[in-house]
């Protein structure tokens, strides 16, 4: 049995058009003081990963792929460049243990600071 990873990229955030939140439009949904929290998140990644990915797009993907309860991951893909994105990630494989494993303990951290409970399939939703 096989979980199905949804939203790798955390409902547009992890997208290479959004990461940047101050390029972004006044009426972007990610500008909400909503998403605070998740771009202080974002922010502790950029600066504690040994090497920042070229793309957050295929980072979010290969990071859904390297969890081996993962058996299919359900990328929202709108047009063909996505498309090309996602094959690229895949064709690069899951990430390294050790960045996924960096991963993991600066989303427990903000797990920790928000006191977010909240689990999927006993993976823990950051």
């Amino acid at each position: 049995m096989g979980f199905i990873g949804i939203r790798p990229c955390a409902a547009g955030l992890l997208t290479d058009r959004r990461v940047n939140r101050d390029a972004l439009p006044d009426d972007d949904r990610m500008k909400d003081a909503q998403c605070d929290r998740f771009y202080d998140q974002l922010t502790k990644l950029q600066e504690d990963l040994p090497q920042g990915p070229q793309s957050w797009t295929t980072f979010a993907v290969r990071f859904a792929l390297a969890d081996p309860r993962i058996a299919s991951t359900a990328v929202g893909i709108d047009n063909p460049e996505r498309l090309r994105g996602a094959v690229e990630a895949v064709d690069h494989g899951p990430l390294d243990g050790a960045i996924v494993r960096k991963v993991h303990q600066i989303c427990t951290s903000f797990r920790d600071r928000f006191d977010v409970t909240a689990k999927t399939a006993g993976v823990p939703v950051y």
